[in-house]
């Protein structure tokens, strides 16, 4: 697989089952549970090394419409974080997302 391919799988992922669902009015009044849409998303994909390796890959995080953000590592779920913290969204600005064993230091217990 390329970097595309797994771009292209994190999205798809993310949209199809590994965010949360979003709830949406109907025309008819009625509200709906649904999957998230693509231009609800931000998608951010980067080439990262591997903790303790020189080995390269790549990092996909998509942040849902419900604020919760799932990240794959080359394609791949890595892990979802309910509630992001500043901390994960400074760690996604310096392209350096840590390992799924320490993903509990992203989730913010504030609302």
């Amino acid at each position: 697989m390329n970097t595309t391919d797994f771009l292209t799988s994190a999205i798809v992922r993310a949209l199809g089952c590994d965010l949360f669902p979003v709830s949406r009015q109907t025309g008819a009044g009625e509200v709906m549970s649904g999957r998230p849409l693509e231009d609800e998303c931000h998608a951010f994909h980067f080439a990262q090394l591997a903790e303790g390796s020189d080995l390269e890959g790549f990092t996909t995080v998509v942040v849902g419409p419900e604020r919760d953000a799932c990240v794959y590592f080359n394609g791949q779920l890595a892990y979802r974080v309910n509630n992001p913290s500043k901390r994960f969204f400074d760690d996604l600005a310096r392209r350096r997302m840590r390992q799924a064993e320490e993903r509990q230091v992203y989730e913010s217990y504030l609302n």
